[in-house]
């Protein structure tokens, strides 16, 4: 777990958790100090928005010790977003729940039919009851749902080029 690896405050625990979405985990409950997403893929929803966001915990001492550092930065730099893309970016969280629940819902129900699939080697993708890290995705996750993005390994190289060919 996240909060479990951040033994020390001298140890910085940042997590990218763009794919994941705050819909489906908060690390910064779990112990991150700093959390990071591309707001433009998951967050806005239609890929018309370029933003991105940077959280600091309030929870851990090296949380409440770099949010003043990085607001400095934010601020010396100039790279706040556009409110043009702030507002896209609040407009497609409206939406959030229901995209995430149903890309969800879409990802179990194709890795379970690859996991079976006999020209697919392994899947890798936490919702699948066989996956090394599922347990620790359960408790990490909300509402068992394991996120929108797997990989898999095809069984032999043919099949792999055939596979980005037909792409």
């Amino acid at each position: 777990l996240v909060g479990e690896h951040n033994l020390s405050s001298s140890v910085t625990t940042v997590v990218d958790s763009t794919l994941a979405s705050p819909c489906l985990t908060q690390p910064l409950r779990l112990g991150a100090d700093i959390v990071m997403h591309s707001g433009t893929k998951c967050l806005a929803g239609h890929s018309d928005a370029l933003i991105g966001l940077v959280t600091v915990s309030p929870w851990t001492e090296r949380g409440r010790e770099l949010a003043p550092l990085l607001k400095n930065v934010r601020v010396l730099a100039g790279n706040g977003a556009s409110p043009f893309d702030s507002w896209l970016t609040m407009r497609g969280m409206r939406t959030l729940h229901v995209r995430v629940e149903r890309q969800c819902k879409t990802a179990l129900a194709l890795a379970q039919y690859l996991d079976h699939h006999e020209h697919v080697r392994v899947v890798h993708y936490p919702g699948l009851e066989g996956h090394p890290q599922h347990e620790i995705a359960k408790k990490q996750m909300k509402q068992n749902q394991f996120g929108m993005v797997m990989s898999i390994e095809l069984a032999n190289a043919p099949q792999a080029i055939a596979m980005a060919g037909a792409l």
